[in-house]
């Protein structure tokens, strides 16, 4: 991923372009998961405060979503606020 690749301003396009193509009515897992890798991109920037708000998002897109669909993707992030 370009996060990986420390290619950050390319994430963060992206990232903001999944943002305004997803709606919070119906893209609530996509959304989870765009918020999820803000705080990964925010993180490695050692912005530590957007990171945990990033995941706050994600965390509550994430208890939107159907039971099956959220159990893996929480514990995903919970494990990435560590």
């Amino acid at each position: 991923s370009y996060i990986d690749e420390k290619k950050y301003r390319l994430a963060a396009k992206y990232l903001k372009k999944a943002l305004s193509q997803s709606s919070a009515d119906t893209d609530k897992e996509l959304l989870a998961l765009v918020h999820f890798n803000f705080s990964a991109l925010y993180r490695d920037q050692s912005m530590i405060g957007k990171a945990i708000s990033s995941c706050k998002k994600a965390i509550q897109f994430e208890l939107e979503c159907d039971e099956f669909e959220r159990s893996s993707s929480l514990a995903m992030i919970y494990n990435a606020l560590g």
